[in-house]
């Protein structure tokens, strides 16, 4: 199956955003369930990674970083009269514009995971904070 650069990021975004909460379940889910964790170790030592589950959720939060510093190595080591090296630029600003998107859109959502948890913890407010055009200005 192929997907269109837009779901790409679409699904990216979100599980990007979704990272830190879907960390913290996971580290509940370990305290409170030794079986769970123990589980996680058997799965660990079978697979042969020897990555936990942490780390192997973490890799497509590296993937893009990783590709960026990639790409700037071998722009480094590239003559500038080389054929390829118009390409490694054009493809730098690419994962750079993506990158930077991906971070624009975690400081949105983390923004307004604040202004929910601010508006459902301040009493007696005369404004609504679940307005979506309302963002963070200042923590």
């Amino acid at each position: 199956a192929s997907f269109t650069r837009k779901e790409v990021m679409k699904h990216y975004c979100e599980y990007v955003n979704n990272f830190t909460n879907s960390m913290n379940i996971l580290e509940k889910g370990i305290k409170k369930k030794p079986k769970f964790l123990n589980f996680l170790k058997r799965q660990m030592l079978q697979s042969g990674t020897q990555l936990s589950l942490q780390a192997l959720l973490l890799k497509p939060i590296q993937r893009f970083p990783h590709y960026l510093l990639f790409l700037q190595d071998l722009i480094k080591y590239t003559p500038s009269s080389h054929n390829d090296s118009v390409v490694l630029q054009m493809a730098q600003a690419h994962i750079e514009g993506i990158t930077d998107y991906l971070n624009e859109a975690r400081r949105s959502s983390e923004q307004a995971m604040i202004v929910q948890y601010l508006g459902s913890n301040i009493q007696k407010l005369h404004f609504k904070l679940s307005n979506t055009n309302q963002i963070l200005l200042r923590q």
